[in-house]
């Protein structure tokens, strides 16, 4: 775990849960900042300024964006990548900059890029059948791998049915365990929209007890042709270690882009 030095938007003091090597850095951080400063509006590119990271550069990753509209959070992904070993860039959202409260959430892994040669373990699929405590849509296409210091989870659920509200919590648990030793914050795009506002609702999450709770689902909104919730998140374990321990670390798991 570190926290953000500074940034060149005006973002607030940002906590970051890490898990770094010499060949990849995984991120998890949730923060909001505001559209309608002189230093966002100065700015060509979000640039959040940390200590040392493993990495001098990196492959393009993502992280999630949405702007707050009307009371509920409608976005999208946002390109981002490691600059050096202090700076971490994000594209700037401009379609939101009318909507002068935002959010960012990384759940990114992030890969060395420029290497050539190298060769690189692979990361197995790991067993994964999604259950719900009660079905909010169907889920398909789940994508679950599991490592020591890291989980990676995706899926595709189906149109949220009528009877979905604000107050309905879907946990989302597997048939083996994931690991009890995940405390996160995570986006969850819903699917729902604005109209005429770029983006889906997106809102947080809970990865926490080997469970994924989803609540506050608002019933406000619509859907349209992109209607398909998803979820997509690497999520650091609290057990990784830190990186001047596993930088040099030959049996990690390596991933390089």
């Amino acid at each position: 775990m570190f926290v953000s030095t500074g940034s060149n938007f005006g973002a607030p003091v940002i906590t970051f849960q890490d898990y770094q090597n010499q060949h990849e850095v995984v991120l998890n951080a949730v923060f909001e900042y505001r559209s309608d400063s002189a230093a966002y509006a100065a700015a060509e590119v979000l640039e959040i300024y940390v200590p040392d990271l493993s990495l001098e550069k990196s492959a393009l990753a993502g992280v999630f964006f949405a702007a707050k509209v009307q009371g509920n959070w409608i976005g999208s992904t946002l390109k981002c990548w490691i600059k050096d070993k202090n700076t971490i860039c994000v594209e700037k959202p401009t379609p939101w900059d009318e909507y002068e409260e935002h959010k960012i959430w990384f759940c990114s892994l992030f890969g060395k890029r420029g290497v050539h040669g190298h060769i690189v373990d692979t990361v197995q699929r790991s067993g994964v059948s999604l259950r719900q405590s009660q079905s909010i849509g169907y889920i398909s296409n789940a994508v679950y791998l599991e490592t020591e210091n890291w989980i990676f989870l995706s899926y595709k659920q189906g149109t949220i049915g009528w009877g979905v509200t604000p107050e309905t919590v879907d946990e989302i648990t597997n048939y083996v365990d994931f690991p009890a030793d995940i405390d996160l914050i995570v986006p969850y795009p819903t699917g729902k929209f604005r109209g005429m506002v770029p983006g889906c609702n997106i809102i947080d999450a809970i990865f926490k007890d080997s469970k994924l709770t989803v609540t506050g689902i608002p019933d406000g909104l619509t859907y349209g042709t992109g209607y398909e919730p998803f979820f997509y998140a690497f999520m650091v374990r609290h057990t990784a270690a830190p990186a001047e321990e596993n930088s040099g670390d030959d049996n990690s798991i390596e991933v390089t882009v």
